[in-house]
């Protein structure tokens, strides 16, 4: 099985390098185990051929031997955890931008944005670590007990057990932790992004004192994570400490037993020697792997999400670059959400033309901005479809669905960097481009007031502009690249009277263009400049027509929803 479906060009490239890099380990790790039998081999001589003859020159000699084989014993092993650590670095390169799309994506749906990133740093770090050097010498074992067992077969049977034994606490320690772990991974999870919501809203916690009110939600999942996350630390402890006794205490039998051999003349000084040094290196891999259960686990359970992820990706990836369609807005019995009672979206059924303007609106908490998720594209809906030009709107890659669609969100957000790379989206285009949408969303002049136009920057040690200044730039972004489908969701929150006054100019010209406009609002002003008009309520249309007949009939279903922005009287 490969390390992840052929989901680009680049996966491919990673998995022959993974390839790679694995053989060029198992290679180095079966010299480098090789090169473990130089101190038990100069133990053997040392004691069985050195001392015996009394010869200093054939001491210098196998010494001088010995010690240049640990020296390349000690290369090899360097070169080899350096292999893993460019495979972890260039893992993160070549996956940091798909990552990238799905932590945008989560953040779009409102899942935990940053877990992709978290699991990548995870990966990276494990592979980069001593800890995968465990698998590449635990094979080699069996190769230090048949050794033993050639010097003599009890000592050989004694060192069979003693892994047999320590293999036993290993399989022990993935039973009684690994549960604990994936459930305070979990809670942990949860947690993190609980606090990555309330640091993005400080200023709020702090004015009106509720930072203890939501330490209390926070600490109601941190809790159970860190006591889960203690309780498997606490058992893997105690299996690691009773691994370190048996080890030792296996030592020491090996060398009793070599003791009592070399008594009976079976065996020679040197090979006691020998054989506690090969027992303690066929022991080693099992009780380190112990020593790093607690990341193993870690790593593996984020390698397994990511690969998931990852390959979800792939499937999106692969749509085709469909012809452009046309602007109509077709959704068909939209259900979002679970079904029955607890849809958010029941059944939402609408046509709209091209060159038509859809004013939504509704009671709080009616659906309307859920509504406007899905006419983008950002989630697939539970049933029902929502079609751009007879096309589903999730049918189109990324790359075509930022082409056709523009969306200014109720919460406007700027990114670090130019106003120019705001509009255009941080892509490499013409100047003339970035400056038609400016123009056609009424903002150029707004722009060439600042210090440095179209160059200044946004951000730390940037510009601070106003809410309204940040929402007419973003309305630029949304009409960036000529889109066919334009979502509008509250664009006039943050605007004063001539932000405003703009914003109408920019919807009449949206009117004679091959568009679709979506405009979610209050603004009764705004409302009259639409052509259709939909009632949402609880999740369901309530009323869907022209805007003339909807205001005409209005009245009917008033006493129906309340709060509706038509109401009261329009201007």
């Amino acid at each position: 099985m490969s390390l992840f479906k052929s989901w680009s060009k680049e996966s491919e490239r990673l998995v022959t390098r993974a390839r790679k890099i694995v053989v060029r380990v198992i290679l180095f790790s079966a010299i480098v185990n090789l090169l473990f039998l130089v101190s038990p081999i100069y133990m053997l001589q040392l004691y069985d051929r050195v001392m015996s003859n009394g010869s200093v020159e054939t001491l210098i000699a196998l010494t001088g031997i010995a010690l240049l084989l640990l020296i390349i014993f000690g290369a090899l092993d360097s070169i080899r955890n350096r292999m893993l650590v460019h495979f972890g670095v260039e893992l993160d390169a070549i996956t940091r931008e798909d990552t990238f799309k799905i932590a945008v994506g989560d953040a779009a749906r409102g899942s935990q944005a940053g877990q992709i990133v978290r699991d990548l740093d995870t990966v990276r770090q494990f592979i980069g670590s001593n800890a995968p050097l465990i698998f590449f010498d635990a094979p080699w074992a069996p190769l230090f007990i048949l050794v033993i067992a050639l010097i003599h077969p009890l000592l050989g049977l004694f060192a069979l057990v003693g892994a047999l034994l320590i293999l036993l606490l290993a399989i022990a320690t993935d039973r009684l932790s690994k549960p604990l772990m994936e459930e305070a991974a979990k809670h942990g999870a949860l947690a993190n992004n609980f606090f990555d919501t309330s640091l993005r809203n400080a200023a709020v916690l702090q004015s009106m004192n509720l930072a203890d009110g939501i330490k209390s939600n926070w600490t109601h999942d941190r809790d159970p994570s860190v006591m889960l996350q203690g309780a498997a630390n606490g058992r893997v402890g105690l299996l690691l400490g009773i691994t370190k006794a048996l080890r030792l205490g296996l030592q020491i039998g090996m060398l009793g037993l070599g003791g009592y051999l070399a008594i009976q003349q079976q065996i020679t000084a040197g090979a006691i020697v020998a054989g506690s040094i090969l027992a303690g290196r066929a022991f080693a891999p099992v009780e380190q792997a112990i020593g790093v259960w607690r990341q193993i686990v870690k790593a593996n359970a984020a390698y397994r999400r990511m690969r998931a992820r990852l390959d979800e990706l792939a499937d999106l990836e692969e749509h085709l670059d469909l012809p452009r369609p046309d602007s109509r807005l077709s959704v068909k019995s939209l259900v979002a959400g679970k079904s029955g009672h607890d849809a958010i979206l029941k059944g939402i059924t609408f046509d709209i033309p091209t060159r038509s303007t859809l004013g939504i609106i509704g009671p709080s908490g009616a659906g309307k901005t859920y509504l406007s998720n899905y006419l983008i594209g950002t989630v697939k809906p539970t049933r029902g479809a929502v079609r751009l030009g007879g096309v589903e709107v999730t049918q189109f890659n990324n790359q075509q669905k930022g082409e056709l669609i523009g969306y200014l969100p109720q919460s406007v957000e700027l990114f670090p960097g130019t106003v120019a790379q705001n509009i255009a989206r941080f892509s490499e285009v013409e100047d003339a481009h970035i400056i038609r949408a400016a123009e056609r969303a009424q903002c150029h002049d707004l722009i060439l007031a600042f210090p440095e136009g179209y160059q200044t920057k946004i951000g730390p040690g940037g510009l601070v502009v106003s809410g309204g200044q940040a929402q007419r730039i973003a309305l630029a972004r949304a009409l960036f690249g000529d889109p066919l489908l334009v979502v509008l969701d509250e664009p006039d929150s943050n605007l004063d009277t001539v932000g405003e006054q703009e914003l109408v100019k920019v919807i009449q010209l949206l009117r004679h263009e091959d568009i679709c406009t979506v405009l979610i609002s209050h603004n009764v002003r705004l409302m009259q400049m639409t052509t259709h008009m939909l009632v949402l309520h609880e999740g369901q249309v309530r009323q869907f027509d022209t805007t003339e007949a909807v205001i005409k009939q209005f009245s009917k279903v008033a006493p129906e929803i309340k709060d509706t922005p038509l109401k009261g009287e329009v201007e």
